[in-house]
């Protein structure tokens, strides 16, 4: 089985890449980690952080600088590597993980805090009671984090990022709004917009919500 053939059929199987890492870059740091003491660059580390069963020799191989190690997953089984040099499978791999990044969406998180007005204790209350009220509103999934703070999550089908901060302001009206009703204090502490990969962890950026037209 060539090794095109091995990565069509990890795919085919479920599985998803992770990454394409050269052996080369794998061997220099390596190398560094043991002039500096520096352990997370160690090939140790990076068979132990994708929990690979792969020869931590063959990666040192002199033979093998020249060959990448493409990494895949498929949940709840363990990574599986291999190494290669064939252009071909090279290519493929590198396309099927530009396809699992390609965003299809935006995922923002919103966290805020309530103060002040007469009754503390019980303006924290009152925003703890109209949550659903919010989500059911404006599409959000609001949850009580403490005491004190709150967390509002939503997911755009849009890729366009004008659209999440348009998202953002509405919510700021809202938080606004409530707050001038109950005479209470509505702190939008950070926000963070997501970028959904069809596959994969989300690519997020963070901000005070001053800087929201940054973006």
């Amino acid at each position: 089985m060539t090794d095109l053939e091995m990565l069509e059929k990890a795919l085919a199987d479920g599985y998803h890449i992770i990454g394409i890492f050269s052996a080369d870059k794998i061997q220099q740091n390596h190398e560094e980690s043991l002039k500096t003491g520096f352990v997370a660059g160690s090939v140790d580390a990076f068979i132990e952080t994708f929990n690979l069963r792969i020869e931590k020799n063959v990666l040192l191989d002199p033979k093998n600088k020249s060959k990448f190690i493409i990494v895949l997953k498929k949940e709840p089984a363990s990574c599986i590597g291999f190494l290669t040099s064939d252009p071909q499978c090279l290519n493929r791999a590198k396309q099927q993980l530009a396809f699992q990044n390609e965003s299809i969406g935006l995922h923002i998180t919103v966290r805020f805090s309530v103060s002040g007005g007469s009754s503390e204790p019980n303006q924290i209350s009152y925003i703890d009671k109209i949550i659903d009220q919010l989500n059911q509103l404006l599409g959000w999934d609001f949850k009580k984090i403490n005491d004190t703070y709150f967390e509002g999550n939503k997911e755009l089908s849009s890729t366009n990022e004008e659209d999440a901060v348009k998202e953002l302001e509405k919510f700021r009206t809202l938080s606004t709004y409530i707050a001038i009703c109950r005479k209470i204090g509505i702190r939008i502490e950070s926000y963070m917009i997501s970028k959904i990969p069809r596959l994969g962890p989300y690519i997020c950026y963070t901000g005070p919500q001053n800087s929201w037209h940054r973006h």
